[in-house]
């Protein structure tokens, strides 16, 4: 994994989507670091790629299921 901070002095610099830090300059919350890449086997993977991935495949979910009575949905 790639990341742009020490993970000794921070482990959540290992979430895939960072972090919510107060920046004392301007007093408001932001989002910061996290892994930038992932490489296994030469691979290289994006974890915000990867999360972008996965909420447009359970918004397709939700629109195959709208409708269906959850009994229905249980059973795909």
């Amino acid at each position: 994994m790639l990341v742009d901070q020490n993970p000794l002095e921070n482990l959540k610099v290992f979430y895939g989507t960072g972090w919510m830090k107060l920046n004392d300059e301007t007093g408001k919350v932001e989002r910061v670091g996290g892994v930038k890449y992932t490489i296994k086997d030469g691979i290289i993977y994006e974890p915000k790629k990867l999360l972008a991935d996965v909420a447009q495949m359970v918004e397709e979910q939700k629109k195959k299921l709208k409708g269906r009575p959850l009994s229905a949905r249980a059973s795909l």
